[in-house]
């Protein structure tokens, strides 16, 4: 759990994004009040606006999220220290389970690098279609799920399509890409980011081993992906 010292430390930083961009959460009425909950989002390229959505809900429920996030995360000194600090966990199935169990609130991006990477022309597609470990993890705990949209973030950054991030993605799963912010520079566009969350979605009752549970699987998966397209706008 994130530590008051750590949460005092980026408080200030956090609340200085929230005003940049004018951020709010829209529906947060709808996360549980209790027990373990799966909340969805989508992938920006700047990847801070899930930041500025954990503390929101922080903020409006004493609920703090923890965060799946990508294993190279781990791999860098400064970064590796400090995810901890703030809610961050490596992404597995092991992990969103043991923190489920624990009555824990668990955001992922589904996407993961290949959405956070993809360039203007896609933006506020989202890429899940091929992404069902969220819900098999949903069935297998019998965790709801809480989409949170926030079709602005990719419009912090201008990504332009090139053959070598694709390359460098698709041979060592690494981000290359060239952003442009404000003006040529990497400074964040002010847009205003709002998070919109739909209702619950909860899953099908059904036990792996039953003969209609990857009907009933795929039924859900489809489900919730349709819904968070319509969020997007897209």
């Amino acid at each position: 759990m994130i530590n008051e010292a750590t949460l005092k430390t980026i408080l200030p930083v956090m609340h200085l994004l929230k005003k940049y961009h004018r951020h709010e959460i829209k529906h947060v009425e709808n996360v549980p009040k209790s027990g373990g909950a799966l909340i969805l989002t989508n992938h920006s390229l700047a990847t801070y606006d899930g930041l500025l959505l954990g503390l929101g809900i922080y903020l409006e429920t004493s609920r703090m999220p923890y965060g799946l996030a990508d294993t190279n995360l781990f791999t860098l000194p400064f970064l590796r220290d400090i995810s901890p600090k703030i809610n961050l966990v490596e992404a597995s199935h092991e992990n969103a389970e043991k923190l489920l169990a624990q009555d824990e609130l668990v955001c992922i991006a589904p996407g993961g690098m290949k959405e956070a990477i993809r360039s203007s022309e896609h933006r506020r597609e989202i890429i899940w279609h091929k992404r069902t470990g969220f819900a098999r993890l949903a069935v297998r705990t019998q965790s709801p799920i809480v989409l949170a949209a926030c079709p602005n973030a990719d419009g912090i950054y201008d990504v332009k399509a090139n053959s070598i991030t694709n390359f460098i993605y698709e041979n060592f799963k690494l981000p290359f890409v060239i952003p442009r912010g404000v003006g040529p520079t990497l400074i964040p566009r002010p847009v205003k980011l709002t998070h919109y969350l739909s209702e619950p979605l909860y899953p099908p009752k059904v036990d792996e081993n039953d003969e209609s549970y990857l009907d009933e699987l795929y039924d859900f998966h489809e489900r919730v992906v349709k819904t968070m397209r319509e969020m997007m706008g897209g």
